[in-house]
């Protein structure tokens, strides 16, 4: 299962976590879209 930029916004912590528990996306995945829309939001 790909997630976009977008359905990880949308999730909250507890939600992510599921996510990663049942290894439908990796953390490092999730931290790279963390720091892409940090990017994009401070430009």
């Amino acid at each position: 299962m790909t997630l976009s930029l977008k359905d990880y916004a949308g999730s909250d912590g507890l939600g992510l976590a599921a996510l990663v528990r049942a290894r439908q996306v990796r953390p490092l995945k999730l931290v790279d879209a963390a720091i892409a829309r940090i990017e994009r939001l401070d430009s």
